[in-house]
């Protein structure tokens, strides 16, 4: 027979158990009995200590979702792995609000997008100290209180609505709770802030948020550009004249007009530039961004996580219109960036004509007030 070991391939006597040559034991190693098959968890050392931890589940981004707990001794760490997978619900009346929707979460991500499972994360932290109650000790007033409190926008309190009743639903089905009170919770819509723009202050946190939130620069990008969000989302890279965009939709003064580019977000759009997606603010998947799924799964999520007050996407444009005023320029070259007149038609623009809107543009920042 040729020795096993492949750097020496020398015969060797078939009775030999090792290689005379090198030394190498050429006897058939049996391969270790594996003492759990997949899925039925794992055990390691920490430590004094033995963590037993078992997949419960996977996210929608392919992660896994763990139980674990700790043991003195491996043996009892290996003993309660299969325990582990189906946690049983003893103390029924002693679960808490958020030990009620931690648990319905480990499967309900499943089923959902990643944004609207970080949509419900965010909106549940505004329950407060009502989290760590027993969950059969909470009724529809408890919850009514908590979310007419949140002061972030209809959005949030929605989204709150939905994680709340989720959770009693899940409540409800493993007989902990007799039914569902969050259904009954009530939003009030606040229509008066439908127009209201940013404040510089806030506008301020979102820019500061960029790079740390995500979505917050595409926000920060509607605020400096005026641009409805599906105008923008239709942006193509061939839509990127250096200096400024030629874009725009709606109406006819609002089609290709010119849109430069204020330098604040200027190093916003090289980096966007270099993605290998056509669109210059893609969705995740480098299609073209879905606004109702930018509204709902990034948008007020993102507005939630920075903790500014929650308005619609139209906010962002009505904010830009209400920077222009403030800035001494012709008004007919500050209609022209909204796309309100006739001007904004890509062949009436000359030289001059864009030079004096990137001086107007090159003004707006964050630091005016």
């Amino acid at each position: 027979m040729i020795c096993i070991n492949p750097r020496c391939g020398r015969d060797v006597p078939d009775e030999a158990a090792f290689c005379p040559w090198c030394g190498k034991d050429q006897r058939e190693k049996k391969k270790a009995v594996k003492r759990r098959g997949n899925g039925q968890g794992t055990v390691y050392k920490r430590g004094d200590r033995y963590v037993a931890v078992v997949t419960v589940g996977y996210r929608c981004d392919g992660k896994r979702i763990t139980r674990s707990k700790i043991f003195t001794k491996k043996s009892d760490a290996i003993a309660a792995l299969p325990g582990m997978h189906a946690q049983p619900l003893a103390d029924r009346e002693k679960i808490t609000f958020q030990a009620a929707y931690d648990r319905m979460m480990e499967t309900h991500t499943q089923r959902i997008g990643k944004s609207t499972a970080d949509g419900y994360m965010y909106a549940i932290r505004h329950f407060g100290d009502l989290l760590a109650r027993q969950l059969t000790e909470i009724k529809t007033d408890d919850l009514q209180e908590a979310v007419s409190a949140c002061k972030f926008g209809t959005r949030t309190r929605e989204n709150m609505k939905a994680a709340a009743s989720l959770t009693m639903k899940w409540a409800v089905q493993n007989d902990i709770i007799p039914k569902n009170y969050a259904d009954y919770i009530v939003i009030q819509k606040e229509e008066a802030t439908e127009r209201e723009p940013f404040t510089m202050d806030e506008v301020r946190r979102i820019y500061d948020a960029v790079g740390l939130v995500p979505y917050a620069d595409y926000i920060l990008c509607l605020i400096f550009t005026g641009f409805r969000p599906n105008e923008m989302f239709s942006l193509k890279k061939e839509n990127c004249h250096g200096a400024y965009f030629i874009g725009g939709s709606k109406t006819t003064a609002g089609k290709n007009r010119i849109v430069p580019i204020p330098p604040v977000i200027a190093p916003i759009v090289a980096r966007l530039l270099e993605s290998p997606s056509d669109y210059i603010f893609p969705a995740h998947d480098g299609g073209k961004m879905d606004l109702s799924h930018f509204r709902t799964r990034d948008y007020y999520p993102a507005l939630d996580r920075i903790g500014v007050t929650s308005r619609p996407p139209y906010a962002c444009r009505h904010t830009y219109a209400t920077m222009l005023k403030n800035i001494d320029a012709p008004n007919v070259d500050k209609q022209r960036l909204m796309g309100h007149t006739s001007y904004a038609m890509t062949a009436h623009y000359t030289h001059s004509d864009i030079k004096s809107l990137m001086s107007i543009t090159d003004e707006l920042d964050v630091e005016k007030d």
